[in-house]
């Protein structure tokens, strides 16, 4: 966000763009989303969930229509509910805009998922990154059981698509010249092995989860990768 935007507002201007980021996640005028979860019960972070799926598509609906200019979008989260992280997943698929999606502290869950739908992907030098099969509680008769786990299985066929067809291009798999099968093959004994597949962000970039390290070159601060994409 620039250093200036709220100094050369009006008053009544700094206290739009205060509650426009601090009541509703967004910034207009720099064209910024920021993803983070509500509280919850007992004040616990909700995690990826319904309020903010819906208050992501709304906000990221607003920005691609009021211009073509890169949309950024700030997330921290240690991940939550599938079908939200989808919906939230698809409709950054779906942006005409090119999105810098930034990962802040924590990207665990689905909150590794959803950002493998920008267009560029960066990671802080203190964020934290883990893939794993999730977790499940079914319950109902035994044909419902049944038939939620295979929903359960088609879910993880499709987490495994997402971090193979990004994967592939990473330092590591490139290196190796491993195929799309050998990539998968890589991912899925990983988290066999690991249960909880933890990446620190220079490990994230390597294996294809990001495409940088904040204050890489070319990534040196987030108006760097703002502006590179502004004069294309």
């Amino acid at each position: 966000m620039s250093n200036t935007l709220i100094t050369k507002k009006g008053r009544n201007q700094k206290h739009d763009i205060i509650e426009e980021i601090h009541g509703y996640n967004i910034c207009i005028d720099t064209r910024e989303i920021f993803l983070h979860g509500e509280l919850g019960e007992e004040s616990l972070d909700a995690g990826v969930e319904f309020r903010m799926a819906n208050r992501f598509l709304k906000n990221l609906r607003l920005l691609e229509a009021a211009g073509d200019h890169p949309i950024i979008i700030h997330q921290h989260t240690d991940g939550g509910d599938w079908y939200s992280g989808m919906m939230m997943y698809d409709a950054i698929i779906a942006c005409q805009c090119h999105v810098i999606f930034i990962m802040h502290g924590i990207a665990c869950s689905m909150g590794s998922i959803i950002p493998q739908a920008a267009d560029t992907r960066i990671i802080m030098p203190s964020c934290t990154f883990m893939i794993h099969d999730g977790s499940t509680s079914l319950t109902g008769t035994h044909k419902q059981v049944q038939s939620a786990a295979q929903i359960e299985e088609r879910m993880r066929e499709q987490m495994l698509d997402i971090y193979s067809s990004v994967c592939i291009n990473g330092h590591y798999f490139q290196k190796e010249q491993a195929t799309a099968k050998k990539t998968r093959e890589y991912i899925i004994n990983k988290m066999n092995e690991k249960g909880d597949w933890w990446l620190n962000a220079r490990e994230t970039v390597a294996f294809g989860f990001a495409d940088a390290v904040l204050g890489d070159v070319g990534y040196e601060t987030i108006e760097t990768v703002r502006e590179s994409l502004t004069n294309e």
